[in-house]
């Protein structure tokens, strides 16, 4: 366990008590929480969201059954440091992890995520919960960043970036716990479904315990590859590459699906939340086949595109079914909700979090959250939400936009000249976060 560090920022700890009468200490009340992060999915490449070629039911009834966020943002555009935002429930930055890792023997140690920052399973862990993680880690390869020195009780996955679909890969293999493990070689199965299967394996050996899934797949990631018979249900349609793509997040969907099957079976739905969310915006450069309609831009990207992502909670008696919710919310607020769930209203070990709970609002089926601006930096780009309005800068020498996202979510208008005072007020605000973050 890393050590502790000063307690919850205050805002923090003003939504903790705000949940005293949801979540109380007891544990039999406390409840189980699965995350199903997906990667590089393209914001229009569900049903839900628009497309018209793809079919995801089970994520739509997902949708029909909980709440979907309307207005919902990770910390980064692309896969590593997002990770590192969400589990930790800080901004990222703050500790020095902007962009993505790269390959074990081209890196330096101590790239990754510090043994000075608490993960979202170190905490959940405290409360009494067990713990574990299916799929991709990225968010460093030596011993002391492994998940199991970051809180995990089980791993099963890669601690690198991706993996390909079918067989070994050359950037490493696929690890049990701390050791390797030779499936590829002795089943060739597909990776999402073995990742979904080492999932519903984890439910049923915890399913008498409060636990954590963190169900981290890597689809639709690059390579894309995806099983003959997933192929025979998609749009004859669409191109080759385009096929393939909507095979795989038609795969994701099935997989969603079984994952409810065995909540139902197992009689414990009605006690867990179910958190459906994408690592960023899907890769639409150079002909790639992600859609993030209409959002402008992709993955890599400080635009809509590439940070707006889709959001789906769903928990039966907690909150209400079919709802939108369209404040803004961030990855950073999984971690103060899920440990109001996890009954830890007064919870303490962390250094300040960046987000808010989530479940006074959407337990009340409406309301707003308090005002509050949203941040984001890599390398030269920075952005800042603040009500309707996004200030951003692309960091490629060219002068700063200012869009009103109500009227134009497209980022199509340029409102930057003639709202003078919007931007020194939103550039004074980004300056000063950015004034106490790491170079």
């Amino acid at each position: 366990m890393k050590k502790t560090v000063p307690a919850c920022g205050l805002i923090a700890v003003l939504m903790f008590l705000s949940v005293c009468s949801i979540a109380s200490a007891s544990p039999d009340s406390r409840r189980n929480i699965i995350l199903v992060l997906v990667d590089d999915l393209g914001y229009a490449d569900l049903s839900l969201t628009g497309s018209s070629t793809i079919k995801t039911p089970h994520i739509d009834k997902l949708a029909k059954d909980g709440v979907q966020f309307t207005n919902a943002y990770v910390t980064a555009s692309v896969c590593s440091p997002s990770r590192a935002g969400l589990i930790t429930g800080r901004y990222q930055q703050r500790f020095g992890y902007e962009d993505n890792t790269g390959p074990a023997t081209h890196q330096p140690d101590y790239v990754g995520l510090p043994e000075s920052e608490m993960t979202l399973a170190e905490a959940l862990k405290s409360q009494g919960y067990s713990t574990g993680i299916i799929g991709k880690w990225h968010l460093g390869q030596t011993r002391e960043q492994h998940p199991q020195n970051s809180g995990f009780d089980e791993f099963f996955g890669m601690l690198h970036g991706g993996h390909t679909y079918f067989g070994p890969d050359s950037k490493g293999p696929l690890v049990r716990d701390m050791r390797s493990v030779d499936l590829e070689k002795d089943d060739p199965g597909y990776l999402t479904d073995k990742l979904t299967s080492e999932g519903l394996a984890f439910i049923e050996r915890h399913k008498d315990d409060r636990f954590f899934l963190y169900m981290s797949y890597t689809a639709v990631h690059t390579p894309y590859q995806a099983t003959e018979s997933d192929l025979q249900n998609v749009d004859p349609a669409l191109g080759k590459r385009q096929k393939i793509y909507a095979a795989m997040t038609q795969s994701i969907d099935d997989d969603l699906g079984k994952i409810r099957a065995r909540l139902d079976e197992l009689g414990i739905a009605d006690n867990t939340l179910l958190v459906f969310l994408n690592d960023n915006g899907g890769l639409v450069r150079n002909k790639h086949p992600a859609k993030n309609t209409p959002f402008r831009g992709g993955k890599q990207e400080i635009f809509e595109g590439g940070i707006r992502v889709p959001l789906i909670m769903y928990l039966p008696g907690l909150i209400e079914g079919g709802k939108l919710h369209s404040d803004p919310v961030i990855s950073l607020d999984l971690f103060p909700t899920f440990m109001a769930l996890a009954g830890a209203v007064d919870f303490k070990g962390v250094k300040p979090l960046d987000g808010m709970n989530l479940i006074p609002v959407i337990a009340a089926g409406s309301g707003q959250l308090p005002r509050r601006q949203l941040y984001w930096r890599r390398q030269k780009a920075w952005a800042i939400r603040d009500g309707d309005f996004k200030l951003l800068n692309t960091g490629s020498g060219s002068e700063s936009e200012l869009y009103n996202l109500r009227d134009d979510p497209a980022e199509s208008n340029n409102i930057f000249d003639g709202n003078a005072e919007i931007v020194t007020r939103m550039k004074a605000a980004h300056d000063a976060w950015n004034a106490t973050l790491m170079d």
